[in-house]
């Protein structure tokens, strides 16, 4: 497996594809001969402004709602341009954030966002640490954030997987968890085997309470970063385990039926 040496060049040819229009990225690729270069199919259409509302609460290390709302593809910015939630996203009872329609319940997110912000500073510090065998524990701590120790059983709500939970520790973290998506995952083994993402195999998500599953995935994902892309790892001394950008640029190329080809 080599590095690729050359990120720049793969981070500005998909990553300005997340978004509606990419006109703040002038030394970019043409959007439609990208998609048309790379077979690409299934993108959102992220507004550029709404996306640097989310950065803010993740910067500031706060995990809510609206975290939950992105994380489903479910927030835009309106006619005001005012940030808001995607149509069908907000139910009487819950939130909408599958396109299976699952729900979680209100009800059940407030209270795991209270458990969450309880024990929120010891579940920083494991992630911080920068130890792959303590991000285990920060993720039993956020899947089971009890509020009192004789408590045993799983406080997350319904239909909130274990996706969701890595999305919970990314935002509270502000990004020294790297958030997790099986598109992404799926980019970088096709740039591990240099082939093209959509010969990629990706199971199902394991069960959230399977801690150890969790963990082999999500650690996979981590350790091919570190080989793909080791100088964007904590870039520049930063917090982040890696730059949106490139989280984004690897959320579309793993939409890609077609291999990229610049390693120089």
């Amino acid at each position: 497996m080599e590095r690729i040496k050359n990120g720049s060049a793969f981070i500005n040819t998909f990553m300005p594809l997340y978004f509606k229009v990419f006109d703040k990225y002038p030394d970019s690729h043409s959007r439609s001969n990208t998609i048309s270069d790379y077979g690409l199919t299934g993108l959102n259409e992220t507004d550029y402004d709404a996306e640097q509302e989310i950065i803010k609460l993740y910067q500031a290390g706060k995990y809510d709602v609206w975290a939950l709302a992105w994380k489903a593809g479910k927030v835009c910015y309106n006619s005001e341009r005012q940030l808001a939630f995607a149509d069908k996203f907000e139910k009487d009872n819950g939130y909408s954030i599958g396109e299976r329609g699952s729900i979680v319940l209100k009800e059940s997110f407030n209270d795991y966002l209270g458990r969450l912000n309880g024990i929120k500073t010891q579940i920083i510090d494991e992630i911080k640490s920068k130890n792959p065998k303590r991000f285990s524990t920060a993720y039993a701590m956020a899947m089971f954030p009890y509020r009192k120790e004789k408590e045993k059983k799983s406080n997350t709500p319904t239909n909130f997987g274990p996706v969701n939970i890595i999305n919970a520790l990314f935002f509270i973290s502000s990004g020294a968890a790297p958030i997790y998506d099986s598109f992404a995952h799926k980019a970088v083994r096709a740039l591990a085997m240099n082939i093209a993402p959509k010969n990629v195999f990706m199971g199902a998500n394991p069960d959230k309470t399977d801690t150890k599953s969790v963990m082999r995935m999500y650690g996979e994902y981590m350790c091919l970063l570190k080989k793909l892309f080791p100088e964007y790892i904590y870039k520049d001394g930063s917090n982040e385990f890696i730059p949106r950008e490139l989280d984004r640029a690897l959320w579309v190329y793993g939409h890609s039926d077609r291999a990229w080809e610049s390693n120089d």
